[in-house]
């Protein structure tokens, strides 16, 4: 059975927060960061593969480390989990 999406509005973070946190996606394939989390999923929905999403409490620009796929850094916050559709 596939996940169902999640539902949350990242347009009610105001200008100010979205300056103080970024979003990350990973995948086995790839990664990718935006303050913008619905360009982000779009942009990873274009591959194959499932991915997580996070919020990074760090500023787009920030410096950090990545160790097994995930942002190392205190504070990351997890979204959600995308699985592929399989068609029979």
């Amino acid at each position: 059975m596939p996940l169902k999406k999640p539902k949350f509005k990242a347009s009610c973070l105001s200008q100010r927060s979205k300056a103080q946190h970024h979003f990350y996606a990973s995948s086995m394939a790839q990664w990718e960061t935006s303050e913008d989390v619905g360009e982000l999923v779009a942009k990873m929905k274009k591959s194959p593969y499932p991915f997580v999403l996070l919020m990074v409490p760090l500023p787009m620009a920030a410096d950090y480390q990545i160790e097994m796929y995930w942002p190392a850094v205190e504070g990351v916050v997890w979204l959600a989990n995308y699985s592929i559709e399989v068609k029979d």
